[in-house]
């Protein structure tokens, strides 16, 4: 089932996502009408359930053609090497009028987390992934990454980043 976003400025967006306990058939289904809902835009590469109005720790990411899912995640280790990548979010604006902007963030992470069973899994990421994976755990912590931007003139609209990937072959710097 495809699920509603919520959108910036909606309080619920800004709330800390309570812990899993229960690992039942209730987060499987949530967590299989989370990925048909990213599927439903090519931009989508991660949804955290808050975004979805379920106030959990629990994420799907997408990494190359498939879906994974993180719940009560935590960063046990973060490089301190920072890079910018263009992030953007379902929750700040829809379609053409999508934002995307370049957020500084810890090029290598190590993540702790559980699957759907409860077991407890670790991850390694690196470069984009690392991205997506602190992109997902701050939505889970009530932040948006609108606030890494420090000035808003950065933020592009999907339609207006798209004409500039097509006139120059590249995204801006």
């Amino acid at each position: 089932m495809i699920l509603p976003i919520l959108q910036d400025p909606d309080p619920v967006l800004y709330t800390v996502s309570e812990p899993v306990i229960d690992f039942d058939n209730k987060i499987s289904v949530l967590i299989t009408d989370m990925i048909e809902t990213c599927k439903m835009t090519d931009n989508c590469v991660g949804l955290a359930a808050i975004q979805v109005n379920m106030p959990l720790r629990i994420s799907v990411i997408k990494l190359g053609k498939k879906y994974i899912h993180i719940i009560n995640p935590e960063i046990v280790y973060a490089s301190g090497i920072m890079s910018a990548e263009w992030e953007g979010c379902m929750s700040a604006g829809e379609k053409d009028d999508q934002l995307f902007s370049k957020v500084r963030r810890d090029t290598k992470i190590t993540v702790k987390y559980q699957d759907k069973q409860g077991r407890y899994m670790t991850r390694q990421c690196n470069g984009f992934v690392a991205h997506a994976f602190q992109h997902e755990i701050d939505h889970m912590n009530g932040i948006l990454f609108l606030s890494h931007v420090q000035d808003k003139k950065n933020l592009w609209k999907d339609k207006d980043l798209n004409t500039y990937l097509e006139k120059h072959n590249k995204l801006p710097l």
